[in-house]
């Protein structure tokens, strides 16, 4: 198969796997609204304008410099991963408890505390996620679609059956987590055709270099983030 004909394959290939996540994250956020109501359905919507900050924040542009580099030196990636991901870890987690402490220390009602609460994990599950840089350094992006076309049916499953048993804002909130895990076993699994990741590694000196060069782009994607969720 020539360089053409796998362009071709893998260009079909995602703009299917892109329909289908279209129609499934279409079909399952209008479940959402549905079951939870207005009034619900309105503190969902604070939940992920709450988490896009904190995910903006964890990042700071890291990722988009992180793909630079990888491509650059393929020598060194799965030490280099190994750092980036260990770094966003450790950096999710003290923000995921930051998150938790603004949560209950504003006077939201107490099931919007707990929604809240429940969904900080999301920030660590942002942070293995990173490996999926390694795809957009080899332009092999139809293993990023395979990836969320599991994290869109399995959410869908999750919603159907959250819908069906009346499990309430506490299991959709779960129902995100437990797509992100899917999600990053995915991801995982497809990467070790092209890198062994060793965790957990941390080269202070390597991520500090990272910040320097990604805080331009990191500052510019956290304001537009904030304007962009200011008004919620």
């Amino acid at each position: 198969m020539n360089i053409k004909q796998i362009v071709a394959k893998n260009t079909i290939l995602q703009m299917s796997l892109q329909f289908f996540n279209l129609l499934a994250g279409f079909y399952s956020i209008s479940l959402i609204a549905r079951y939870l109501g207005k009034a619900t359905f309105g503190k969902y919507g604070f939940i992920s304008s709450f988490y896009f900050f904190f995910i903006a924040l964890q990042d700071l542009g890291i990722s988009a410099v992180a793909i630079r580099e990888v491509a650059k030196d393929r020598e060194k990636v799965g030490l280099f991963l190994g750092n980036l991901i260990t770094f966003k870890l450790f950096f999710g987690i003290l923000l995921a408890f930051l998150a938790i402490n603004i949560a209950n220390t504003f006077p939201f009602p107490n099931d919007l505390k707990f929604a809240l609460s429940l969904y900080a994990p999301i920030l660590l599950f942002i942070a293995l996620e990173a490996i999926q840089i390694i795809f957009e350094a080899d332009l092999r992006y139809e293993y990023i679609a395979l990836s969320s076309f599991f994290w869109r049916i399995s959410l869908l499953l999750f919603v159907i059956l959250a819908v069906r048993l009346n499990l309430g804002l506490a299991f959709i909130v779960i129902s995100f987590l437990l797509a992100e895990a899917i999600k990053c076993l995915v991801l995982y699994i497809s990467a070790k055709k092209f890198v062994n990741i060793k965790l957990p590694i941390i080269n202070i000196k390597l991520c500090i270099e990272l910040m320097k060069k990604a805080f331009p782009i990191g500052i510019t994607y956290l304001l537009i983030t904030t304007i962009r969720n200011i008004d919620v």
